[in-house]
C-alpha cells in the first residue's frame, strides 16, 4: 500500500514539474485610454478622512486607476458600475486646450512619476493631492490650498509639486537636442560624432539609421550622435527627421514614448449632477532634425583640340587615392571626388591643381 501511494505521489510531482515548465500567460486588458465598456468610478476609500478632500478612482478591465475630478463641488460618483456611452462618454485628447494643458502636469506631476494606480506611500499621497489641487486651479473652481490636510497638501508643498513638475516638463518639452535643426557639414567617406550640450539626446532610444548612404547611430543613455558618410555617397544634402522612422524622445522617468497609452481622457457622466473626471498619461512626442551636407565634387572634363584629334591626348587625375586616366573620349566625368581634397591633373607632363568649386575644365593640346 505504502508503496503504491509512493507511485501516486511520484506521479503526481511529475505533473506539477510538467505544469510548472510552462509559462503563465496573463491576461492584458484594454488600457484606460481605450476604453470601450462600462467602467466602475468612485471614491477613494478613506481620502476625505486622511486628506480632507476626496481622491477618485476608475476601475476598468480588472485595474484600477487614480482619475481627478473635474468639476469641484459637485456630487463624486458612488462606484457602482456605469455603462459605456449611456452613464458616460469618453473624450480622449479631445476636450480643449485648458484641459490639454492640465492633462500634461497630471502626467508629468503623478502618473508619469508613481504610475497610473493609487498613491500608497507618503509622497505619492503628496503628489496625487498636489495634482488634484492643480487641476482645480487651473479650472478656476476649487478650494483653499489651507483646506487640505497639510500632512498630504500646504501652499509650500504644493510649490515644490510644482517646480519639480515644470521641471520635468521643461526638460522634455522645450530643451531639444543642441544639434537639433542644425546642417553639419561631412566630407565624402569621413564620419563625426555631435554631442548634445543640452543633455537631452539621452532620453532618446538606441537606433542606427542609414539615409543615403549616410548612416545616423544613437546608444539609448549616451548624448551623442555618431554621422558617417560613405564613400559611393552620390548626394549632397541628406536629412534626417527623426518623426519619419518613429524615433521619439524617451520620456525622463526612463519610459518610452508609446503612442497607444499616453493620451488623456476626460469622462463625462450624463447625470449632470455627477462630477466628472480625467485621467492622463499625456505626453505629445518630441523629434528632432538634422541636415548633413555631404561635400564631394563632381569634375567634368572636355578635350579640344585645333586639329580635332582628341584621340591621342592622355591625362591622369588623381584624388580619393584613386587613378583615373582616360585616352579617346572627348568629353568624361569622375564622379564624387573628396572636396578640399588637392585633385591633380596631368596633361602632357603640365600639371594643373584644381580649384575647390565645380567648373568645366578645357584641356587645350600643347
Amino acid at each position: 500500500m505504502k508503496s503504491v501511494i509512493n507511485k501516486i505521489l511520484s506521479m503526481l510531482l511529475a505533473i506539477i514539474m510538467v505544469i510548472g515548465a510552462f509559462p503563465i500567460t496573463s491576461f492584458a486588458g484594454t488600457y484606460i485610454t481605450d476604453m470601450n465598456s462600462d467602467a466602475n468610478f468612485g471614491v477613494v476609500s478613506g481620502s476625505y478622512s486622511d486628506y480632507g478632500h476626496e481622491l477618485h478612482y476608475a476601475k476598468y478591465d480588472g485595474k484600477t486607476y487614480i482619475v481627478f475630478c473635474a468639476q469641484y463641488g459637485k456630487t463624486s460618483p458612488n462606484g457602482s458600475s456605469y455603462e459605456f456611452g449611456k452613464d458616460f462618454k469618453t473624450y480622449v485628447n479631445n476636450y480643449g486646450d485648458t484641459y490639454k494643458q492640465i492633462a500634461k502636469y497630471i502626467s508629468f506631476g503623478y502618473t508619469m512619476q508613481y504610475g497610473d494606480g493609487l498613491p500608497s506611500t507618503k509622497a505619492e499621497k503628496i503628489a496625487a493631492c498636489c495634482t488634484q489641487q492643480y487641476v482645480w486651479e487651473t479650472l478656476g473652481v476649487n478650494p483653499t490650498r489651507s483646506s487640505w490636510d497639510s500632512t498630504y497638501m500646504s501652499d509650500s508643498l504644493y510649490k515644490s509639486w510644482l517646480k519639480d513638475t515644470e521641471d520635468l516638463i521643461d526638460i522634455y518639452y522645450n530643451k531639444k537636442p543642441s544639434f537639433n535643426k542644425t546642417t553639419k557639414e561631412i566630407n565624402l567617406g569621413n564620419s563625426t560624432t555631435l554631442t548634445d550640450s543640452n543633455g537631452v539626446f539621452k532620453y532618446y532610444p538606441s537606433f542606427n539609421k542609414t539615409v543615403d548612404k549616410v548612416t545616423f547611430k544613437h546608444t539609448k543613455g549616451e548624448n551623442t550622435l555618431s554621422i558617417s558618410v560613405a564613400e559611393d555617397c552620390t548626394k549632397h544634402d541628406v536629412a534626417f527627421n527623426s518623426a519619419a522612422y518613429k524615433i521619439f524622445m524617451g520620456l525622463p522617468n526612463g519610459d518610452a514614448y508609446n503612442a497607444d497609452e499616453m493620451n488623456y481622457v476626460y469622462f463625462k457622466f450624463e447625470d449632470d449632477g455627477v462630477q466628472n473626471v480625467m485621467f492622463s498619461y499625456f505626453v505629445d512626442p518630441q523629434t528632432f532634425y538634422l541636415d548633413v551636407d555631404v561635400t564631394f565634387g563632381n569634375l567634368e572634363i572636355h578635350k579640344t583640340s585645333e586639329d580635332e584629334k582628341i584621340s591621342n591626348i592622355t591625362f591622369t587625375v588623381k584624388g580619393n587615392g584613386k587613378t583615373y586616366t582616360m585616352k579617346s573620349s572627348r568629353m568624361v566625368i569622375i564622379h564624387s571626388l573628396k572636396f578640399r581634397h588637392p585633385t591633380v591633373m596631368s596633361l602632357n607632363q603640365h600639371l594643373f591643381r584644381l580649384p575647390l568649386h565645380r567648373k568645366t575644365v578645357q584641356l587645350i593640346q600643347v
